[in-house]
């Protein structure tokens, strides 16, 4: 008989890893969208802005990182 936690271990591996690559993509359209805004618009804030959008970015890319190591 085949060990079924096993099997739903790697699922939940494999639905982690997808989930922190999905939210890669949407740190990464939110970096563009920044961009793209202060391009667009001028204002005081738009420093901070990209720095947050960079450091999210980055936030996400070390999720993605401890999912793998997990």
């Amino acid at each position: 008989m085949p060990n079924v936690s096993l099997y739903l271990f790697m699922l939940e591996k494999i639905l982690a890893i997808a989930g922190a690559l999905v939210y890669i993509v949407f740190a990464i359209v939110i970096v563009r969208q920044v961009a793209s805004m202060t391009k667009n618009v001028q204002d005081k804030f738009n420093g901070i802005l990209i720095v947050f959008s960079y450091v999210h970015l980055l936030f996400s890319v070390g999720l993605f990182l401890l999912t793998l190591a997990i």
